[in-house]
Order: structure tokens, then C-alpha cells, then sequence
């Protein structure tokens, strides 16, 4: 028995190996990109200056300050084709400014804010039926309120106002 006793005490007293901990683990695969830049794409004049942009289908609606609405053909995204120029009556003669604009599939609202160039606000409303070719239905200004950034919910057009606080039309077709 004295010579299993060291024996005991040997097992007993065992410890695991130490585990080989690996201070800094393999990073995680890299994710895909989420944003694929594919280049200058649309077929714009040089001097264009671009404010807002939104898309219905491969119609791609921007505002501009010296084209006034610009409808490009996104069929190609790669290779855009400007097919259309809208300008509103409310809008500068030399450089028709467009601030903002959004579309909902059948109709594109836009609005131009109060600059040194452009001196009166508007917002217009367009049937964009034939998406590549909208119609302007009508436009609105009172020459003192400042349009900025649409919003649309059913029938009833919010604008931001500045100091005119929310602006509010009724777009159906009874008003």
C-alpha cells in the first residue's frame, strides 16, 4: 500500500493539459459588397448639378438647377439615356431650377425651393402614365411660402415650408 500511495496522489492531483488557445481568431468571410458603384453612367450634360433623384420602373426621375426635371431610361443601368426634359411655367426662363422630386408609379410631384437665381417657389404635379414621358397637370406657387422635400400619402401632398411650417394640397381629382 506505501508504494500505491504516490501512485493516488499522482492521479488525484492530475491536471489537464492546458488547451492551445488561439489569442486572435480567423476573421469572419468577407461580405459581399453592398454598394457596386458602376461608374458615371447617365448620359447628362456637363454642367448638370443634380439635387434629387427617384426611380419608378427604369424610369429614373432627377431634379437639376439648370435642367429643371430630367427623365432618364434605366433599362440599362450601366449605360442610362437622358430622354426626356420637364420644365415648369413657375420655373427661372435661363436655368429652371428643380429641387426635389418623388414619384409614386402614376405621378411625379416636384418642387423648387427660393434661391438667388430661382426667385419664386412652385411645386408641380406631372401624370406619369407613360412613366418615360410625364405630363405636367398642374403647378402651384404663392410666392411666399418655401417648398422643400415632398411627401406623399394617398391623395394628400405635405411639403416642408420653412417658417410656412407643413404645407398641404389635395391632389385628387375633385380639388
Amino acid at each position: 500500500m506505501p508504494r500505491l500511495l504516490p501512485l493516488l496522489l499522482l492521479v488525484a492531483c492530475a491536471v489537464d493539459p492546458p488547451v492551445d488557445v488561439d489569442p486572435e481568431p480567423d476573421p469572419p468571410p468577407p461580405l459581399a459588397d453592398p454598394l457596386l458603384w458602376l461608374g458615371a453612367s447617365a448620359n447628362t450634360p456637363t454642367f448638370y448639378e443634380t439635387t434629387d433623384v427617384d426611380v419608378v420602373g427604369t424610369a429614373v426621375y432627377t431634379c437639376t438647377g439648370v435642367q429643371s426635371l430630367s427623365i432618364h431610361d434605366a433599362s440599362d443601368p450601366n449605360a442610362m439615356q437622358l430622354v426626356n426634359e420637364v420644365r415648369f411655367p413657375n420655373s427661372h426662363n435661363s436655368f429652371p431650377r428643380c429641387s426635389h422630386v418623388i414619384a409614386d408609379g402614376t405621378r411625379v410631384i416636384v418642387s423648387s425651393h427660393v434661391d438667388e437665381v430661382q426667385r419664386v417657389p412652385w411645386v408641380a404635379l406631372l401624370d406619369a402614365t407613360n412613366a418615360l414621358e410625364p405630363v405636367t397637370l398642374d403647378d402651384f406657387s404663392d410666392g411666399a411660402a418655401r417648398y422643400e422635400e415632398p411627401a406623399l400619402l394617398g391623395d394628400t401632398l405635405y411639403l416642408a415650408a420653412h417658417e410656412g411650417g407643413i404645407a398641404t394640397f389635395d391632389l385628387s381629382a375633385d380639388t
